[in-house]
């Protein structure tokens, strides 16, 4: 087999795992998501309040990292990262321990897609990570 062919079956290769890695999505952080029947919008959150904006900044980053397109995925994971530390104060206060595990999943993410040369399955996976831990957080199965 030729290096081109090789080379060509990679990125076909590639394609099809993009296409089946499973994506923590959840209706939840859509802009105008209305809670789950039987639920009140309060319900929705968690000890740490409605953290809807993150889980979609951090889709929006996993949906640029799964389109290849790095520089977005990172712009989109800084603006997560800096609205997160304004509110880290008030987040520590709600739960320590809940802010702990959001902290160090946006930490984790922020540090993939900042890595000299990122590796678009480990960003995948950070951002999933990520995206279920606010799940957890907030009680929403994914």
């Amino acid at each position: 087999m030729s290096s081109s062919s090789r080379t060509v079956w990679a990125a076909a290769l590639a394609a099809l795992l993009v296409a089946v890695v499973p994506v923590a999505h959840n209706p939840a952080w859509a802009e105008d998501a209305a809670p789950p029947s039987g639920m009140e919008a309060d319900d929705q959150q968690g000890p740490l309040g409605d953290l809807g904006e993150y889980g979609r900044l951090a889709e929006e980053s996993l949906d640029a990292v799964g389109a290849d397109d790095f520089a977005t995925a990172r712009a989109k994971v800084d603006t997560l990262q800096a609205k997160w530390r304004a509110a880290a104060a008030e987040l520590k206060r709600r739960s320590p321990e809940d802010w702990k595990a959001a902290n160090a999943a946006v930490e984790g993410a922020v540090r993939e897609l900042h890595a000299k040369a990122p590796d678009k399955d480990r960003s995948l996976d950070a951002l999933n990570t990520l995206l279920s831990t606010f799940n957890d957080i907030q009680g929403i199965s994914d």
